[in-house]
């Protein structure tokens, strides 16, 4: 059967694939971030953001177009401009509670959901997830260790599994995220919250711009 011919290739793709997704990086922060000042429903199109950004580097993959992304200019720009998208962010979130009223008489999360756009939610996610050097560089090498002969529809179901897999995670995330328990957290400490995810995306932001390895 050709479909059980690549399944050993899926598994560890599969695993590779979701060890990364799970490990805390600046997908994961970002999503911890707009879950506590944004709620659920941004946030789960921010995830969609990062779903997406995993489809392009996927694609630029499959179709035989990353080896544009192993040129040393190209890699530092990407880098440089990723280091400077998150320290925008993590600049964002720390001086972004100073400007919002927060009157105990209007519930603060809905000021702050109606604070940021829709497709603003989707775009932060997604320029996060495809700036990411580190997710560029996984995904190159994933797929160069996919043996040449696998056929175009196969790499694409792969590149199609691994963008529904980080969008589900990323979702389920913030879903538990958005327990009556850790909402409350959320409600009483959103200040500091805020504050706390914007100095770990700007330390992200610093650790990337200056690691050159």
């Amino acid at each position: 059967m050709p479909y059980f011919e690549y399944l050993d290739q899926f598994l560890i793709i599969a695993m590779a694939h979701f060890f990364a997704v799970v490990s805390p990086g600046p997908d994961f922060f970002l999503i911890l971030r707009q879950s506590f000042v944004y709620g659920k429903q941004k946030t789960i199109l921010t995830s969609l953001g990062v779903a997406t950004g995993i489809l392009v580097h996927s694609l630029y993959c499959v179709l035989g177009l990353s080896y544009v992304l192993t040129d040393t200019f190209l890699h530092d720009v990407l880098r440089i401009l990723c280091s400077l998208y998150l320290f925008y962010l993590g600049f964002n979130s720390i001086f972004f509670m100073n400007i919002i009223d927060t009157d105990n008489s209007i519930d603060v999360k809905e000021k702050l959901n109606s604070s940021i756009s829709s497709f603003a939610a989707y775009r932060q996610g997604f320029i996060t997830n495809l700036l990411n050097v580190k997710a560029s560089l996984f995904f190159i090498s994933l797929y160069s260790f996919i043996d040449l002969s696998t056929p175009k529809y196969v790499l694409f179901f792969y590149a199609l599994w691994m963008t529904l897999v980080t969008g589900g995670w990323f979702i389920f995330l913030t879903i538990l995220l958005s327990a009556n328990k850790v909402n409350k957290i959320a409600y009483h400490y959103h200040y500091y919250i805020s504050k706390l995810m914007g100095f770990i995306l700007i330390y992200i932001a610093i650790k990337i711009c200056l690691n050159y390895s």
